[in-house]
């Protein structure tokens, strides 16, 4: 089970929640690589920002979330896996550098669209380099998750339990669809071929 973190200041009230979510294991064979995971600053401490009529003072930060969430993930896909600090340093001993990026997020309350549900919506930017840090492959993930009011006590429920059914929505879809995204096979070949050679990295 992967602990999330979810952090939500809402209406000028500022309210932190631990949000427990049962990853499911990886139902693929493991990748006998090591991989580098390289988390930018302002992944790891991600937070959205409004300050509107209709949210005043809203703050959510994901950051700490969805970098549990890859962690998980990834070393649950991969034999080995590092995190790299400095991407202009990767690590000799490494395969090949997996790094996301968050392009979207967004969310809608019940009171909003008028439909009794909560929602959710984030996009992440995937990227895979060599040991040497060029690029092989780079594609999108989009989760969606949706809840509705009826189920919840508060807002803030809500929005948790959204936000967490569209991370999970992620994962489930960077699992099944990583070794079809073009230029995966071939790296996942070539690394194949390595770790028969040099046992060391097996």
């Amino acid at each position: 089970m992967a602990v999330l973190l979810l952090t939500v200041s809402a209406c000028s009230r500022s309210l932190i929640f631990d949000v427990e979510t049962e990853i499911p294991l990886p139902l693929t064979e493991q990748i006998p690589a090591t991989l580098g995971i390289y988390y930018p600053e302002d992944f790891r401490t991600y937070s959205y920002q409004e300050n509107s009529d209709d949210r005043p003072n809203w703050a959510i930060g994901i950051g700490a979330s969805q970098t549990a969430l890859f962690d998980w993930l990834l070393s649950h896909m991969f034999k080995t896996t590092v995190q790299i600090q400095e991407f202009d340093q990767p690590d000799s001993g490494i395969d090949g550098i997996i790094s996301p990026e968050l392009v979207k997020f967004q969310f809608a309350m019940p009171d909003e669209t008028k439909i009794d549900v909560y929602e959710a919506w984030v996009k992440y930017q995937m990227k895979l380099f060599d040991r040497n840090g060029a690029l092989l492959a780079d594609w999108p993930i989009t989760g969606y998750g949706k809840t509705a009011a009826e189920f919840h006590s508060n807002d803030e429920e809500g929005l948790n339990f959204a936000i967490n059914l569209a991370l999970r929505d992620v994962g489930a879809k960077l699992v099944l669809g990583f070794r079809s995204i073009q230029g995966v096979p071939t790296w996942l070949a070539a690394s194949a071929s390595e770790c028969q050679t040099e046992i060391v990295n097996c």
